[in-house]
């Protein structure tokens, strides 16, 4: 983000009042690359991983750092009369800044002549960004519309505020890094996600594992699934009354960078061993339909055998 911030908020303090989609989706698009994400990944999900602020925030920081120092600039200057002058004038830069200040509570500091430069500015920051992780939280908690599913439903379950993650902080190979991102974005291929996806939409109680009778969800893939009993997490004491969200949720808010590691390279050997089992069952379908239709009866014995091996 330190490389992309110069480009994207070059002169932010003139025109970076408002919001502009073109910067924000740059900046989508940089955090999904960064955790190699597909496009269908939840942006709010992808700031909260990555802990980045909003550029609309960023650009507002910069606009107030200009104002205070405008504002503290010495009187016998014509840039600070213009600037006083102007913020009488409805729709100057300097008016639509004080009545954003008003509108966040932050007029007092903007027009204190007691406060300095430097102190000005880290109250605005520190407010607007509550601000922003205010805006974040209640979108990570938002169900209207989504009747059918929230793709956030289990990232809420264990992300509480808008912070960098760990695993994102050290170095995992980028592989196991995509599939740990995808699981905790709650975007990885289950049937729990890719029944968001059919149309009609399945209801979420008939999304189930291809191997068993429960719910695919990502708890249930990474902790209880006895398809994958030989996988499962087993460096963690769970209680035998923990439930799988709480078993989950423990996974994924462990801050030991072992842990970690192992965790990766548990959801990696997962993935794989979902795909080669799922080619194998749907190559032997399809090799058991051809022998049906030509009725070779010895090719089906064939691969009764090879599956059996």
């Amino acid at each position: 983000m330190n490389q992309l911030q110069p480009i994207l908020l070059y002169c932010a303090t003139i025109w970076g009042l408002y919001g502009h989609r073109e910067i924000s989706n740059i900046q989508n698009r940089a955090g999904g690359f960064f955790l190699s994400v597909p496009r269908n990944a939840s942006n709010c999900a992808v700031q909260g991983e990555l802990g980045w602020r909003t550029c609309l925030t960023q650009q507002q920081i910069e606009s107030f750092r200009c104002f205070v120092k405008l504002y503290h600039m010495s009187e016998d200057r014509l840039t600070n009369k213009v600037f006083r002058w102007s913020m009488n004038r409805k729709g100057s830069f300097s008016f639509n800044l004080v009545k954003l200040g008003r509108q966040w509570l932050l007029y007092d500091t903007l027009l204190s002549p007691t406060s300095g430069i430097n102190c000005k500015i880290s109250v605005i920051k520190q407010r607007l960004c509550r601000l922003d992780e205010e805006k974040w939280f209640s979108e990570l908690l938002d169900d209207v519309g989504k009747a059918i599913g929230n793709k956030l439903r289990t990232y809420r379950l264990f992300k509480k505020d808008c912070r960098p993650e760990l695993y994102v902080r050290y170095i995992i190979s980028r592989h196991r890094q995509s599939n740990l991102s995808k699981l905790r974005c709650g975007i990885l291929p289950l049937n729990i996600e890719i029944g968001f996806y059919s149309k009609p939409p399945t209801p979420i109680n008939q999304r189930l594992c291809p191997f068993c009778d429960s719910a695919e969800s990502e708890a249930h893939f990474l902790v209880n699934c006895a398809f994958y009993h030989d996988l499962n997490i087993d460096e963690f004491s769970f209680s035998p009354d923990d439930s799988n969200h709480l078993k989950f949720i423990m996974v994924m808010n462990t801050t030991e960078i072992k842990v970690l590691k192992l965790v990766a390279y548990t959801i990696n050997d997962l993935c794989y061993k979902k795909k080669a089992v799922t080619f194998l069952i749907y190559f032997t379908y399809v090799l058991f339909y051809i022998c049906h239709e030509h009725n070779r009866p010895d090719c089906i014995l064939y691969i009764f055998l090879v599956n059996l091996c």
